[in-house]
């Protein structure tokens, strides 16, 4: 928080997330932000201006608040860089294979589902059923920036051989 300002800015270089499996050594990374800022001193300068090494950070949050009889937010942005999300397909195919033998037997062909939804669609046909209503406390709030950025994700599939798939 800057000194004498009502601003927080909350900034994250880097985080991952490994699969320590075994059978990933060759592909460990899971999710992982695409360019954490530490080869950001590498990279080309905008035309006309010299290298700068400031980083760039994955998650960038920052509010900043002035007093006010109103909530009065001069400044509102969050911004999270391009994310490499690196799946398994063996793995979280037998995951839901594993899911699935949890399930109860009869889950799946038991009536008590549709009646339950049979009565609720019967409710809202006959307007049986409540919708709320919204109350206002009074309170204003003026927002003289947002900015929320682009989420991009980059997906890896690892597709399995069919002896990996069925053994």
């Amino acid at each position: 928080k800057p000194l004498g300002k009502r601003k927080v800015e909350v900034r994250l270089h880097h985080f991952q997330i490994d699969n320590l499996r075994d059978a990933d050594k060759q592909h460990p990374i899971v999710l992982a932000p695409l360019d954490s800022g530490y080869h950001s001193n590498r990279r080309e300068p905008p035309l006309g201006q010299k290298r700068s090494r400031k980083a760039t950070s994955f998650v960038t949050f920052a509010i900043e608040l002035l007093p006010s009889n109103i909530l009065h937010i001069r400044e509102l942005q969050f911004i999270l860089m391009p994310v490499k999300v690196r799946l398994d397909l063996v793995f979280w195919i037998k995951f839901g294979q594993m899911l699935l033998d949890w399930l109860p037997q009869g889950a799946a062909s038991s009536g008590d589902d549709e009646e339950i939804t049979a009565k609720y669609i019967s409710e809202l046909l006959d307007g049986a059923l409540k919708v709320p209503t919204s109350t206002s406390s009074g309170t204003l709030m003026l927002l003289e920036f947002l900015r929320i950025g682009a989420m991009i994700f980059h997906l890896e599939l690892l597709m399995p051989t069919k002896d990996q798939l069925f053994t």
